[in-house]
């Protein structure tokens, strides 16, 4: 059952702390004294959506924890399960704590560990209910209703055999999926290779002629600079006023930047250095 519950700046609450009796708890007052705020405050611990609407004019941000006094017995296969992977201790109750801060983000905490929301939630739905207009019902859930009939009829132990059947169907569905895509992979590079093969052989390439394919490509991609190296060196041969060995340096390096794209050059280039 809930114990205590603890407020601070939410709304229009600055701190409030209350503790619960055993039996039946009411709270009474005028409209407008603050109990709608007290169970949208609950709600909030229990994993209702937040904004930084609720939190108290002036303030950084709002803080609600509230205690529970349950054991591991009454709580449901799922939320123990739960609780145990994530080395949140019960023996001593529980405490679902949630942090608002005035941007509207959220921290969310069992027992001091922190959480998600959505575990928060899912383990506040194990231990209360919160009936209202407005507000949720555990029982309306089809889930609950399949955890019910499921716990009266005792097959908890049948249902959790039948989930591990089906996730190692599925599983095994996935594997089989993923060994026909690779057949299918493996089929389509066949193909393809088939294809590379059958080009390759129409193309009827004589020994070399890939690698002068290769050559003649970089020559013509550099057509443009080809050309103006030839018409400098043109240029330094017919029409410059420099010294002859000044003229016969500038002609050499042309020649060499030539000769690393167009290996035909090498030969002119040989006979200049001669």
């Amino acid at each position: 059952m809930l114990r205590e519950i603890h407020i601070k700046n939410f709304s229009i609450i600055d701190n409030v702390h209350i503790e619960f009796g055993e039996g039946f708890n009411v709270l009474t007052g005028e409209t407008g004294a603050g109990k709608s705020i007290i169970i949208d405050a609950l709600s909030l611990a229990l994993g209702e959506r937040a904004t930084g609407d609720f939190i108290r004019s002036g303030e950084k941000e709002a803080v609600v924890a509230a205690f529970f006094d349950v054991t591991p017995k009454v709580l449901d296969p799922s939320t123990r399960k739960f609780l145990d992977d994530n080395g949140i201790d019960i023996d001593d109750g529980l405490i679902l704590k949630r942090i608002i801060s005035a941007k509207g983000r959220s921290r969310a905490y069992i027992n001091g560990s922190m959480v998600n929301v959505q575990n928060l939630s899912d383990v506040s739905r194990a231990i209360i209910d919160v009936h209202g207009q407005y507000e949720h019902q555990s029982l309306l859930s089809p889930e609950k209703q399949l955890d019910l009939l499921d716990i009266y009829g005792g097959l908890l132990k049948d249902r959790k055999e039948v989930e591990g059947l089906y996730e190692n169907l599925h599983a095994l569905k996935r594997n089989i999926s993923g060994l026909e895509q690779k057949e299918k992979d493996r089929a389509q590079r066949l193909d393809m290779l088939d294809f590379q093969v059958n080009e390759i052989g129409a193309a009827d390439l004589s020994p070399g002629e890939v690698e002068q394919l290769a050559e003649d490509e970089k020559i013509l991609g550099s057509a443009v600079h080809l050309a103006e190296l030839s018409n400098r060196a043109y240029e330094s041969l017919y029409s410059s006023d420099a010294s002859s060995i000044s003229v016969i340096s500038d002609i050499l390096k042309d020649l060499k930047e030539i000769a690393e794209i167009d290996s035909r050059a090498n030969e002119p280039v040989k006979s200049v250095k001669d």
